[in-house]
């Protein structure tokens, strides 16, 4: 199993066969090691998700003022001024 996990360079996998190897030498039971191992990369995970979710906003950012902005704003106020345009010159 140490091979496994060397071949992968995985720390979370490193950490769950680091864990059976230790229960095994220790004869303890293996299934409460697995799900105390599947909480904690769940609540990994779930950070990792929440930083994520916490940067799009800032990513998404310029794409917004750059490309969707000005179309937004030609549809809005393009037809103000054409009405204006054509009110001044007859």
């Amino acid at each position: 199993m140490r091979d496994l996990s060397d071949r992968m360079h995985q720390p979370e996998l490193t950490s769950v066969i680091n864990a059976i190897i230790q229960a095994d030498e220790l004869g303890v039971g293996i299934g409460q090691l697995l799900r105390i191992q599947g909480d904690q990369l769940r609540h990994k995970r779930f950070a990792r998700a929440e930083t994520l979710a916490n940067e799009a906003p800032v990513k998404i950012l310029f794409p917004v003022v750059i490309f969707i902005f000005p179309s937004v704003f030609i549809i809005l106020v393009g037809p103000i001024l054409h009405q204006a345009m054509q009110t001044l010159a007859g």
